[in-house]
C-alpha cells in the first residue's frame, strides 16, 4: 500500500526488549494466547484498516475464540495515534507492546508498507510471526532495486514475515498484463521516489516478458507515489487525445486530481482482489490454523514455522502457499475505474 519513509530508526531496535518464549500455563500448555493487531483506524485508510480488524474479529469468533482449548485473546491497536495517517511512533508502540507479552503469539499487520517497515524489526527480534494482510513493498521479501531488502528488517537474522497480498513485483506485472490488452505500445512516468524507480522498473521488466513495446510518445503507466510529479505528462496526453493511463494503488488517493486533470480513462490496480475485511479474516484464520498446527504447547518459534511452511492452504481468496521469501503464491490482482473522479472496484486481474 501507499509506501511511508524507508528509514528504520535503531532506537526503535533498541527499545524492544524482547523475551521469544510465550504463554505461562506451564508443561500442560499455555492457557491464554495473544495476537495482536496493528491498522490505521484514522485518516484516509481507516476504511481499510477497519475493515480488516473486523475481518479479524469475525474469524476469532467463528473459531470460538479458542484453538486446541487454548483460549485466544485479540488486542486490536490503532497505528495512526489518531493522526492523519500510520505514525512512527504510535507502530513502534504496537510492535513493542507485542513483544513484551510473553503470552504474543502472532502480530497482524501492517496496511501501509511503510508501517512494516517499522514493525517488522521489533516483531523480528522477539521472532513473533507476523502477517501482513497489505503490505505490498518489494524489499519486505526480496531484494529490491533500491538496493533495500529483507534482511534489513531481520535484526534476528532469520525470516518471521508472511503476507497474504502480491507484493509489488506481481502488481506491477498485472499492470503490464491489463496494458497489453488495451495498447500497442507503453511508456511509464515516473516521480523519482523510491516507490516509483522500483515499481516502474518492474512494470518494464514485466513488459518486455510480455512482449510489449516500451517506446510509446505519451505516459501509459504512472509510476508514482504522488500524482503532482506525473500530471504534466498526463495533460500532455491528454491534449494529444491519448487517455490510457494505468498506475498502481499508491495512487489511489490521488486518483481525483488525475481525473481532473483530464485523465477520466485511468485504471487502477490494487492487491486487494476482495473486500479489504476477507484479507483481516484470512490473516488470523492463518494464523490460528498455525497454532493449531503446531500442538498443544504452541510456540512462538513453532507457530511461526507453521505460518512459513503454509502450503496449498484453501482460502476465501483462493488456494495458496507461502514461498520460502515469505510471500503468498496468489497472482489475482484488483482493478479499480474511475466513476465521477471516483476509483470504484472495477474487476480482477491475474497476474501472469
Amino acid at each position: 500500500m501507499r509506501r511511508g519513509s524507508v528509514g528504520v530508526l535503531a532506537a526503535l531496535l533498541a527499545a524492544a526488549a524482547l523475551m521469544p518464549g510465550c504463554g505461562s500455563g506451564g508443561a500442560s500448555g499455555p492457557e491464554t494466547l495473544s495476537v495482536y493487531v496493528s491498522v490505521p483506524l484514522h485518516g484516509p485508510r481507516a476504511a481499510d484498516g477497519t475493515a480488516i480488524a473486523a475481518g479479524a474479529k469475525r474469524a476469532l469468533r467463528r473459531a470460538g475464540g479458542r484453538v486446541r482449548g487454548i483460549r485466544i485473546r485479540a488486542v486490536y491497536l490503532d497505528d495512526t495515534g489518531g493522526g492523519p495517517g500510520w505514525s512512527m511512533v504510535a507502530t513502534a508502540a504496537n510492535a513493542r507492546r507485542a513483544a513484551e507479552d510473553s503470552a504474543a503469539i502472532g502480530f497482524i499487520g501492517d496496511v501501509d508498507s511503510g508501517a512494516t517497515r517499522v514493525s517488522l524489526p521489533i516483531t523480528n527480534q522477539a521472532e513473533i510471526a507476523q502477517i501482513s494482510p497489505a503490505s505490498t513493498a518489494i524489499d519486505l521479501t526480496l531484494d529490491s532495486s533500491n538496493g533495500l531488502g529483507p534482511e534489513r528488517y531481520q535484526p534476528s537474522g532469520e525470516a518471521t514475515f508472511a503476507r497474504i497480498v502480491p507484493n509489488d513485483e506481481v502488481q506491477a506485472a498485472a499492470g503490464a498484463e491489463l496494458l497489453r490488452r488495451r495498447t500497442a505500445r507503453a511508456a511509464v512516468a515516473e516521480d523519482g521516489s523510491d516507490y516509483g524507480r522500483v515499481i516502474g522498473g518492474a512494470f518494464e521488466s514485466a513488459a518486455r516478458r510480455l512482449g510489449l513495446p516500451l517506446d510509446g510518445r505519451f505516459a501509459d503507466y504512472l509510476a508514482a507515489e504522488r500524482a503532482t510529479a506525473v500530471l504534466p505528462a498526463v495533460r500532455k496526453a491528454v491534449a494529444a487525445h491519448s487517455n490510457t493511463f494505468l498506475a498502481p494503488d499508491a495512487l489511489i488517493p490521488d486518483a481525483g486530481r488525475i481525473c481532473r486533470a483530464g485523465g477520466t480513462g485511468l485504471l487502477l490496480t490494487s492487491p486487494f482482489a476482495a473486500p479489504p475485511r476477507v484479507y483481516g479474516s484470512e490473516a488470523m484464520s492463518l494464523l490460528l490454523d498455525a497454532v493449531r498446527r503446531a500442538g498443544p504447547d504452541p510456540s512462538r518459534g513453532s507457530v511461526l514455522d507453521e505460518v512459513l511452511a503454509t502450503a496449498n492452504r484453501r482460502s476465501p481468496l483462493g488456494r495458496y502457499s507461502i514461498d520460502s521469501n515469505g510471500d503468498t503464491t496468489l497472482r489475482r490482482i484488483g482493478v479499480l475505474r474511475l466513476r465521477g473522479c471516483r476509483p470504484v472496484r472495477f474487476r480482477s486481474v491475474l497476474a501472469p
